[in-house]
């Protein structure tokens, strides 16, 4: 009987062989690079948390102390300041979908949402869209003018929502918008749907239009407390 293996047969073994040694090379390579990839993004998270955002706050620090007046006064132009320094990426007509991302903070925000740490994150990156920049102005505020925060989200029927930062002091919650409706400066919260109404350049806007107006954090229905009626009571 003739045992000899043909040498065809012998090229096809070798040939699959050197497949399943390539195949778990390029596999270790491809697990190497993304742990790599995920490990400097965690470093650069870290980075920017633990050495950008005390720079930013030391900033704005001197801006809130170089600021004559109540401390009112003094979170406002800290707040007209930072957004001097932010990107708005609707202003540049770029798509709200360009937005920080974190490798850090996207498995954190499972566990945690709403971390101020993230924020925090969010206020060095400096770029965004209304939900970005809340939340960013949330923490600086917070840490400079040494305010309570809290992050309203106005919610209208088949739109897109919108994200303000508003302060609370002297009883009462003031909204810090300035990324849009109250680029000057800030009103209160109990005056805000007056305030848009009577404005002919927010009037018709979607914002006005919002049946869903919620603390992200505590989900309190914010409604009646920023003077909105009711579906079907105007």
């Amino acid at each position: 009987m003739n045992n000899r293996i043909h040498p065809i047969t012998k090229i096809k073994g070798v040939l699959k062989k050197s497949l399943i040694v390539l195949s778990r090379i390029l596999f270790i390579i491809f697990l190497s690079t993304t742990f790599l990839l995920l490990f400097l993004s965690v470093y650069h998270d870290y980075q920017v948390l633990h050495k950008g955002y005390p720079v930013l706050v030391k900033r704005y620090s001197r801006v809130y102390d170089e600021t004559k007046g109540a401390i009112l006064d003094k979170a406002i132009n800290v707040s007209l300041a930072y957004r001097s320094k932010y990107t708005i990426m609707w202003e540049k007509h770029e798509n709200c979908t360009a937005r920080p991302f974190s490798a850090l903070f996207a498995i954190i925000n499972t566990f945690q949402p709403e971390n101020i740490d993230y924020y925090k994150y969010l206020a060095v990156e400096s770029y965004g869209c209304c939900g970005e920049f809340a939340r960013s102005l949330c923490a600086i505020l917070s840490d400079v003018a040494y305010v309570k925060t809290r992050i309203v989200v106005f919610q209208p029927p088949n739109e897109s929502n919108h994200a303000i930062c508003e302060v609370y002091l002297n009883d009462t919650w003031w909204v810090f918008d300035t990324s849009w409706t109250t680029p000057n400066g800030t009103i209160p919260a109990n005056g805000y749907y007056q305030y848009l109404i009577n404005s002919p350049k927010y009037n018709n806007s979607s914002i006005v239009r919002a049946t869903t107006i919620q603390d992200v954090r505590t989900h309190q229905d914010l409604k009646k407390e920023h003077g909105f009626p009711e579906p079907g009571s105007e």
